[in-house]
């Protein structure tokens, strides 16, 4: 027989060994005895428990994970499904955390992780789940409760969080941005309510960060239709559906003519996506950007190179550039290459950064 049991060493400690059980038959045949042999698998087993701990667990908080996380949910739709039973998940991002981790070092971003982690645990209660989903992104599942007191977490969760946190020699301040949603109102389904709750989070971001926000309706609508516009601007750009305005430039005390600006237009499918500011910080979002301004430049350029061969006097062109699309540090050279290819003096071009 061979097979694993629980023994007892001397000191009264109990371990798990792996047993082989051996018979031994003497000249006629019958058992005279047995032979055991055993081996300590204290340390397999240990590493068997670490590797089931860490499918489920995140090694640097020991927080469940997302795949844990989303049981629980799924697990407490099911108990909402049997009787009345309310209950919230709650996602959070850390704003500034980024700052932290480029100017403190990976391991101070570490600490700041466990921190924030030990934090959020002792501000719910025992039947609650607090989960890491990775990077900055924590999770919160609030069960059996009411949405005043789902909201009054949430502030607390705010304030707790921005508070100054010490790491060691050093003190950081951050914030949270914290997104609800509630079973069963605004779905059963555990997915959409994580879905639900990471697009109430970003609206808490994009409203100045360190707040909370209940998801509603009209945010998946808004989200819908950011996507919509999304993919018929990538559309736009490969069909070269843009156009370029200009927009003259008056010296109000000579009435002379000192310039134009180009500023893109777009008719794209809904009535207010024509607008800058409608498609611009899409664009910025989803990474266009810098292809829009690449094509805005150009083709302002050859618009500035055809009035010029025509005889047209004019001072200056202003084509405006994203502050996303400056960072990437391309500007400069994507103008020297348009000013050698359309024969324009430098001085006929100003770039003016978008006032956002």
């Amino acid at each position: 027989w061979q097979g694993e049991i629980f023994n007892r060493r001397k000191s009264g400690d109990i371990y798990p060994e792996w047993l082989t059980v051996n018979a031994i038959q003497d000249h006629s045949g019958k058992i005279s005895n047995y032979v055991a042999i055993f081996s300590d698998i204290t340390i397999v087993k240990e590493s068997q428990q670490r590797v089931e701990f860490l499918a489920t667990h995140d090694s640097l908080t020991e927080l469940p994970n997302r795949l844990l996380f989303l049981d629980r949910i799924k697990q407490a739709i099911a108990r909402g499904n049997r009787g009345d039973y309310l209950f919230a998940v709650l996602f959070i991002d850390l704003d500034d955390f980024k700052i932290v981790n480029d100017s403190l070092g990976h391991a101070a971003g570490d600490r700041l992780l466990k921190e924030v982690a030990k934090l959020m645990r002792g501000l719910v209660r025992a039947v609650d789940t607090v989960a890491r989903f990775g990077g900055d992104e924590f999770a919160l599942l609030i069960e059996n409760t009411t949405v005043s007191e789902v909201e009054s977490t949430a502030r607390r969760l705010c304030a707790a969080i921005s508070r100054a946190i010490f790491l060691g020699e050093q003190t950081v301040h951050i914030g949270a941005s914290v997104g609800i949603a509630v079973f069963p109102e605004d779905s059963r389904d555990a997915e959409i309510l994580m879905k639900h709750a990471d697009t109430a989070m970003y609206e808490a971001k994009a409203k100045g960060k360190n707040a909370y926000q209940f998801f509603t309706k009209s945010m998946m609508e808004q989200v819908d239709k950011r996507l919509r516009m999304e993919n018929s601007l990538r559309k736009a750009l490969e069909k070269n559906e843009l156009s370029l305005h200009y927009q003259p430039q008056i010296d109000l005390t000579t009435g002379q003519l000192i310039g134009v600006e180009a500023l893109v237009r777009w008719p794209g499918p809904e009535p207010d996506s024509r607008l800058p500011n409608q498609f611009i910080p899409i664009a910025e979002k989803c990474g266009l950007i810098e292809k829009l301004g690449e094509w805005v430049a150009d083709s302002a350029c050859a618009q500035l190179s055809r009035w010029l061969r025509k005889g047209y006097v004019l001072p200056h062109l202003s084509i405006n550039i994203s502050i996303d699309q400056f960072r990437r540090g391309n500007v400069l050279s994507m103008m020297e290459r348009l000013l050698g290819v359309y024969r324009l003096p430098g001085q006929s071009i100003m770039l003016e950064i978008t006032e956002s």
